[in-house]
């Protein structure tokens, strides 16, 4: 956020301050979405020879966190939340 420049009544003259205010929501929503695939093939080095192969295993992962007049976040979905270091 930019600094606001705040003028003095008195004197005229501006000063820049660094001013923040902070974030006034009614509703917001954070989404998170992980999608992977995964498949393996096995054959031996020496001759090539095919072995067995598997898949595809595909894994989905969602998370959606929101704020409703500024309680939350409220979490839904199956990725855990991670503590932020003191």
């Amino acid at each position: 956020m930019p600094a606001l420049a705040l003028t003095s009544a008195i004197t005229g003259s501006s000063t820049n301050i660094p001013f923040s205010t902070p974030e006034l929501a009614l509703y917001k929503n954070t989404r998170q979405r992980g999608f992977a695939s995964i498949a393996y093939v096995a054959y031996r080095a020496d001759t090539g020879e095919y072995l067995t192969s598997s898949g595809p295993y595909i894994g989905r992962t969602i998370r959606d966190d929101f704020w409703l007049f500024g309680a939350g976040p409220r979490t839904v979905g199956n990725i855990p939340t991670t503590e932020s270091p003191k």
